[in-house]
């Protein structure tokens, strides 16, 4: 495992060398129970993109489904699809205000 908690550490689980996975220490020692990061699925993935391009409505709500499926702040794609359909809809406003000309 990683480097060892200081022993006034509280139980909990922690970085390991492997950087998708963390280990459970129990205030005293590690347990040897690890649990890998649960990491989006990639086909809800792409539909959040093309979503969040194409309807930026749909990129909002698949953004959110991708953010609740994501266990670790490793997978950043709930909140880059989120951002790309803020970015669409920001895009589209100023087309529909007439100030784009397409």
């Amino acid at each position: 495992m990683a480097d060892l908690p200081r022993s006034a550490a509280a139980a909990g689980w922690y970085p390991t060398a492997d950087p998708k996975a963390e280990g459970y220490w129990d205030g005293s020692a590690w347990t040897g129970h690890r649990r890998v990061e649960a990491l989006p699925n990639r086909d809800l993935v792409i539909a959040g993109y093309v979503g969040a391009l194409l309807i930026p409505l749909v990129g909002f709500v698949i953004a959110l489904a991708v953010g609740v499926r994501s266990a670790g702040p490793r997978s950043q794609h709930g909140r880059r699809i989120f951002a790309v359909a803020m970015l669409m809809t920001v895009v589209y406003a100023i087309a529909l205000t007439g100030g784009i000309s397409w």
